[in-house]
């Protein structure tokens, strides 16, 4: 354990939580629709974290500028949301930055596409994981034409799901709008 982790081994976390767990139904999406959905969900996250690092406590054996340098450091790197993209063959793209989306080097066949803020969090917290997560599941796969074990009448097997988990109402209210907002329209699929 360092002493300027974002969590001291001692806090147990002992708060009340709010979650939520929403099926992603109905929904076509573009990769510029998901680069919105990232940007809003990484704005919220940094605001957030901006929270979270002003009550951290300095030590007095740091300088003001040492606590200048680690505070902005974890603010740059422990409040990003990870990107992972699936692509057929289970090709996988990993990234922080929003730039993927736009990358050549992205799976031809886009299968799921993960986002969450907990990836970057853990390392600077004594790899626990934020009092206030996020993660997104968007399940593009398709099914087999013909799948004997699939009822015909019930719905088309999907894993999309947003899951919002925090102690702080205005982290989870904020997600759950945005997100809400976010991923309305049509049948789940990629344009």
């Amino acid at each position: 354990m360092t002493s300027n982790a974002i969590v001291p081994e001692n806090n147990l976390r002992t708060h009340e939580s709010y979650e939520q767990i929403t099926p992603v139904r109905g929904c076509k999406v573009s990769l510029d629709n998901i680069k919105e959905v990232y940007s809003e969900l990484s704005r919220i996250n940094f605001e957030h974290g901006q929270r979270e690092i002003a009550n951290l406590v300095k030590s007095p054996d740091t300088t003001d500028e040492q606590w200048e340098a680690h505070t902005q450091n974890l603010l740059e790197n422990a409040f990003r949301l990870a990107i992972s993209i699936t692509g057929e063959g289970d090709q996988r793209v990993y990234s922080f930055d929003i730039e993927i989306f736009s990358s050549d080097n992205l799976p031809r066949q886009i299968e799921r596409i993960y986002l969450d803020n907990i990836v970057a969090y853990k390392p600077y917290a004594n790899q626990l994981e934020p009092a206030n997560k996020i993660s997104v599941m968007l399940d593009f796969d398709k099914p087999t034409l013909l799948d004997p074990h699939l009822v015909v009448s019930a719905a088309t097997p999907n894993e999309s799901k947003v899951h919002i988990n925090g102690t702080d109402i205005s982290f989870f209210a904020q997600h759950s709008k945005s997100l809400t907002q976010s991923l309305q329209t049509e049948a789940l699929g990629m344009e």
